[in-house]
């Protein structure tokens, strides 16, 4: 599955698109952040605060992707 990561996630996960290999579908987008959490440590912190969505929709982490979703997270966001 392609996770796209947006702003300071994608430094933290290496780019702008992670892809993680999932033993099932569907799976809580809950349960996707984990594993990607355990894959990627350094962004653990910052995931738990992200807001995800699926196509134009912000979605809530209960939610179960199928296969060929395409998960977008969004840090939250700070400026002046």
């Amino acid at each position: 599955m392609v996770v796209e990561c947006c702003g300071v996630l994608e430094e933290l996960c290496g780019g702008s698109e992670y892809r993680l290999r999932l033993p099932r579908f569907p799976i809580s987008i809950a349960e996707l952040i984990e594993r990607l959490a355990a894959e990627q440590p350094a962004a653990r912190e910052m995931l738990g605060r992200t807001a995800c969505a699926v196509g134009d929709h912000i979605v809530s982490r209960e939610r179960l992707l199928q296969r060929g979703e395409r998960l977008v997270l969004l840090p939250p966001v700070s400026g002046g």
